[in-house]
């Protein structure tokens, strides 16, 4: 059996992770302007050393791989030797693309 999820459950599990990580920025700023206040500087030094290595682990974790799916390499084209020898460019389409995919505007 299959259980429904009404939008107000979604809405309320998003307020409550909003605030979990409000309280987490909330509590660390309130350490760390103690240990600048009581000037703990060993303690500041640690902590700045784990926040940078938790980054680098994130980043190192991250799927970057998964992004940007059917753009070729070819399409993309290579004006590298154009560039220095006034070759001109590849022609491009004689309409402009729309990138965001809006409609076209009427003319009056």
């Amino acid at each position: 059996m299959s259980q429904r999820v009404s939008m107000a459950d979604l809405r309320r599990k998003r307020r409550k992770s909003r605030l979990i990580v409000f309280a987490w920025i909330v509590g660390l700023a309130a350490l760390i302007i103690f240990l600048l206040y009581k000037e703990m500087a060993d303690w500041l030094y640690v902590i700045a050393t784990l926040g940078v290595t938790v980054l680098l682990v994130v980043v190192a974790v991250a799927d970057l791989h998964g992004g940007r799916k059917g753009v070729e390499e070819a399409a993309l084209g290579d004006d590298a030797a154009a560039l220095g020898s006034n070759i001109p460019p590849p022609v491009q389409s004689a309409a402009p693309s729309d990138f965001r995919g809006a409609k076209a505007r009427r003319k009056q």
